[in-house]
């Protein structure tokens, strides 16, 4: 979500994960109908606990929420719509949502980890060998 704080190959973990996808269209802004949902604590936990040094010295871990849905998004505008709808997310990704509505189903405890690989900002996939 942020260039800045986020460098392409920063891993994101969450904390929660909201659904962006449901919401109400109308005159005005869309109003966010999504669920927001904590993941497991001892998975946040321990993953937290591993995630610096000594433990861990890769690249650069942040813990927050991560935003789902089921477009691939790759334009500015659309994204500064949900920075300004979710101002807390630190990323955003298609699968989590499925991830934590089967967990759910089952009972299983779940976490989402996954890295940056690009910025959903109309340049996805221009130049992403040279980085």
């Amino acid at each position: 979500m942020d260039q800045d704080k986020t460098p392409i190959g920063t891993i994101l973990v969450s904390s929660r994960v909201s659904c962006y996808e449901p919401q109400r269209v109308g005159q005005g802004q869309p109003i966010q109908r999504g669920v927001s949902v904590p993941v497991d604590g001892k998975l946040h936990d321990f993953l937290h606990n591993v995630s610096t040094p000594p433990c861990w010295t890769g690249a650069k871990v942040r813990f927050g929420e991560i935003l789902s849905g089921e477009k691939l998004i790759d334009d500015p505008v659309f994204k500064g719509q949900l920075r300004q709808a979710y101002p807390e997310a630190i990323g955003g990704e298609m699968e989590a949502a499925g991830i934590l509505i089967a967990a759910h189903t089952v009972g299983g405890a779940w976490i989402i980890v996954k890295a940056v690989c690009d910025f959903a900002d109309g340049h996805k996939g221009k130049g992403k060998d040279a980085k």
